[in-house]
């Protein structure tokens, strides 16, 4: 899948690499109360890491979970794993279902 997203994004690889290329406005995030759940895959690439790292520093109530052995798209790769980590988080914080 790297190599594909990679590959397709000509131009755009040093973009990835480099740390400051993660334009955030802090204040876009300000107004958000609820708590927020981030997730990175230990696999994802290191910009996705430094998205996630900065989001949770910006955000009033962020949660990162770090999924070990997982890359960047855990939904389709490990589901089970995925579900269990929302589904504890909706329940830790008394989320009702439906």
């Amino acid at each position: 899948m790297r190599p594909v997203l990679l590959g397709s994004s000509t131009g755009r690889r040093e973009e990835f690499d480099d740390p400051e290329s993660i334009l955030l406005d802090p204040r876009t995030l300000q107004g958000i109360e609820v708590p927020v759940l981030i997730t990175v895959g230990a696999r994802s690439a290191p910009f996705v890491h430094r998205l996630s790292d900065r989001l949770a520093a910006e955000l009033p109530n962020p949660t990162l979970l770090r999924l070990p052995e997982v890359g960047h798209f855990p939904l389709l790769t490990h589901p089970d794993l995925f579900a269990g980590v929302i589904g504890s988080f909706l329940l830790d914080r008394n989320v009702p279902t439906s």
